[in-house]
């Protein structure tokens, strides 16, 4: 996806359209998280869920703002309470859209589940899979199995 000119005589980014179909909406999963997979989970660094779930979003065409600078968990429920939101669950609704029901996931979809803190967001990979940092191993991200009654909620992205 190139850039263009804007009026201002600024770099603006070119609009980026929703994918078009499942082989799509994988190609830019695999695109969005590629620099994400091989990095252990840190709140001191953006290999986080909270930056995945930006950089997908970003990917399909969905309008989300820059994540803030936060080290600690702590520090990212203070930058969801400062745009306004009781939890992470609250603030990606704001963004997403209405909840699906997790049996409901496509590829590229997004999904809670409890955790420590903030919880876990993951990314429906096809094939009943889930992807992300979840679970004793946080050294990369993962695919792993989940029942349906596991997650908090899911969103369409």
């Amino acid at each position: 996806m190139g850039n263009q000119f804007g009026a201002d005589g600024g770099l603006m980014a070119k609009k980026i359209t929703p994918p078009r179909n499942l082989h799509e909406r994988a190609e830019r999963m695999r695109n969005a998280l590629a620099w994400f997979e091989d990095k252990p989970f840190s709140w001191q660094t953006s290999a986080n869920c909270i930056h995945a779930l930006r950089a997908l979003a970003v990917a399909f065409g969905r309008k989300a703002p820059p994540v803030p600078r936060f080290r600690t968990p702590l520090g990212a429920r203070r930058a969801i309470r400062r745009r306004g939101h009781a939890d992470l669950r609250s603030l990606i609704g704001a963004y997403l859209g209405p909840e699906i029901a997790p049996a409901m996931a496509i590829v590229g979809d997004a999904a809670l589940l409890p955790g420590e803190g903030l919880g876990a967001v993951v990314f429906y990979a096809g094939g009943g899979q889930w992807l992300g940092w979840h679970g004793e191993d946080q050294s990369r991200m993962q695919a792993f199995s989940m029942p349906g009654d596991a997650f908090l909620a899911a969103w369409r992205m």
